[in-house]
């Protein structure tokens, strides 16, 4: 990798992006010395050519953080100052740029599952045989284990940070999404899976709307529910609504934190794989054998070139905005990034990137959720 200009990137007006053509990478160069993750920004963050890089929008380039193993999986916390990467090599916990690797798991076949909410103190991860749910602290490394189901399959913190969700099976056998404290006590659960075969990809919007995908026997679904007061009526929506339903595989739902109706679902294998945004009132498609199947309506398409390239959802901006990473075909390899809008259409940002994220910090948290009789999915 060449050496790259000294210059910093130049930040865009607020409310605006100045992105390059379409065809044209707007991230031009990429700096070789790594100064730590710095103050967060609204930024997207790569990883390409051992090195994390994060870089706002419009700039042209892109400052690196700290070197790194090619990543699986990068998160960063909610206040985005620090920073989780799982790499072939095992997970690293990365707090003000200082590699903290030794706080993992006892295992490395661990499942990594996010942070805590809504400072980012801590790490959740499942055991290999989906017995125990453990949390990590990112400073000390003590492990708490917080197990509250016989199998846990997915856990996400509530954005409130007083509650942990998970997909699981109880002791008495019911399968799907429950509720406890953020210690792993008083469980409740939220979404029955009567007729979901399976139940994943848990995402949070700004209210606390949950939203998560479901494999039925004929169909997969996208859905939301609220299990939060409303702060002007101070009643709770539990109506379970269907955001997108598909005969493809749902691989994942992204939903934004900063508003409801941006939420994204990647569908499809990996050479046909469809997104779809605002699925609550509008939607895009991306490319796809079956259009004519797709329910949701008013949709937009990607556009050029992502049509024809094989995309998936990263992440939300405050600014409205979708990271997608897209290659030409298939599931593996380097990857461009791009930023989408229904108005712009798809901009690119930068060629030959591994995995990808967001960071952003994010808004005030909703209150806790409120108790609820169950649903049925």
């Amino acid at each position: 990798m060449g050496a790259c200009t000294a210059s910093a990137p130049t930040p865009p007006k607020s409310g605006s992006l100045s992105l390059a053509p379409a065809s044209q990478p707007s991230i031009s160069s990429l700096d070789d010395d790594c100064s730590g993750l710095g103050r967060a920004e609204r930024e997207i963050s790569f990883v390409s050519h051992h090195r994390l890089y994060v870089a706002r929008p419009g700039a042209t380039a892109a400052r690196c953080v700290v070197t790194a193993s090619e990543g699986t999986d990068l998160r960063w916390g909610p206040q985005a100052d620090r920073a989780f990467l799982l790499t072939s090599a095992g997970g690293r916990m990365m707090l003000d740029g200082v590699d903290r690797s030794d706080h993992l798991p006892y295992s490395p076949q661990a499942i990594p599952q996010g942070w805590s909410r809504p400072r980012g103190l801590a790490f959740l991860w499942i055991t290999p045989d989906h017995r125990s749910l453990l949390k990590i602290d990112a400073g000390t490394g003590a492990r708490e284990d917080v197990t509250f189901l016989a199998r846990t399959d997915e856990a996400i913190y509530h954005p409130a940070g007083e509650n942990i969700l998970a997909v699981g099976e109880a002791e008495d056998g019911t399968y799907g999404i429950f509720l406890a404290t953020n210690e792993g006590t008083e469980v409740q659960p939220l979404v029955i899976g009567e007729s979901a075969k399976r139940i994943y990809s848990l995402s949070f919007g700004p209210s606390g709307t949950l939203f998560y995908a479901a494999e039925h026997p004929d169909r997969f679904d996208a859905h939301r529910i609220s299990f939060t007061k409303a702060r002007d009526t101070g009643t709770v929506d539990a109506t379970l609504q269907t955001v997108f339903s598909t005969t493809d595989e749902i691989t994942r739902v992204v939903s934004s934190p900063f508003r409801e109706t941006d939420v994204a679902v990647q569908t499809g294998t990996c050479d046909t794989t469809t997104v779809v945004a605002n699925g609550v009132i509008d939607g895009l498609v991306g490319r796809s054998e079956r259009r004519d199947q797709h329910l949701v309506e008013n949709t937009h398409s990607l556009g050029a070139p992502l049509d024809e390239m094989s995309t998936e959802p990263v992440g939300w901006l405050s600014t409205h905005h979708l990271l997608v990473r897209a290659r030409p075909s298939g599931c593996h390899g380097p990857a461009s990034l791009y930023l989408w809008t229904p108005q712009r259409g798809a901009q690119l940002l930068v060629d030959h990137v591994g995995t990808a994220a967001v960071r952003v910090a994010y808004p005030d948290p909703p209150p806790p959720p409120a108790e609820e009789t169950e649903v049925v999915a």
